[in-house]
This record gives structure tokens, sequence and C-alpha cells, in this order.
């Protein structure tokens, strides 16, 4: 018998959302505080008994060509993916960004800009499995 879950929004950037086989988190928008790399922490959970089959995806308000933008995911503090884009080329980049996520795993979402304050929207969007 699968186990009931049920749907709850907690907000931006407060964890991850489980409605029936389904997971979402939304980060709201994220301000660049500082230049040079993935220093802004767009999204931060801990996944629950199960494992997730999600897609990440990002849009920022960068109307520059000049600007880099950075994405890193971390699992459990490790590095599991670090991107670094040409704020033209976002659009076109590896967007979603298919992920397996296991059970009880600390998963952090960090965006940055070189060097400009731009604002960023993280996306996560997956089902659930019973672990």
């Amino acid at each position: 018998m699968a186990k009931k879950r049920t749907a709850t929004f907690l907000a931006p950037n407060k964890g991850l959302s489980v409605a029936g086989d389904h997971c979402y988190a939304f980060s709201g928008s994220v301000l660049n505080a500082s230049a040079g790399g993935p220093n802004n922490t767009a999204l931060k959970f801990t996944s629950g008994d199960y494992y997730a089959v999600a897609d990440i995806s990002w849009v920022s308000n960068s109307a520059s060509t000049s600007q880099d933008e950075y994405l890193r995911i971390t699992m459990n503090g490790a590095t599991v993916w670090d991107g670094r884009f040409n704020a033209a080329d976002i659009a076109t980049n590896e967007q979603p960004l298919p992920f397996l996520i296991p059970p009880y795993t600390k998963v952090e979402v960090l965006w940055g800009m070189q060097s400009d304050a731009r604002y960023v929207t993280v996306v996560l969007v997956g089902r659930v499995y019973d672990a």
C-alpha cells in the first residue's frame, strides 16, 4: 500500500514539498548578494523516506551578455553538479537538469553572478518513489 503524502506549500526556500507522487520546490526571487561564484542559497532541503526523480530549472533577470552565471548543486555537502554560463546562452544550456535524489539526502542549490546584483528563481519538480 502506498504511503499517503499531503500537499503542502511551505513558501519559497523552505524545503521540498510532496503532493501524492510528485515533489516540488520554488526558490522565490534570490538576490545575488556577492560577486564571483555560486554563493547564494536558492534551495535547501533534506529528502525524506523516498527517493525523487526531479528536474531542476532556473531563470535570472540578467540582460547582460558579459556576466557569467553560476549554479552548483550539492548532496550531503558534496558537489554533484557545477556549472558556469554566459548569460546570453542561459536559455540554451542544459535545462532542465535531471537528478535522482536519494532518501534522507541534504540538497542545496547555490546560484551566483559574476559581478552584478541580479535575481534568480530556481524550480525543482519531479516524482517521488518509495525507498
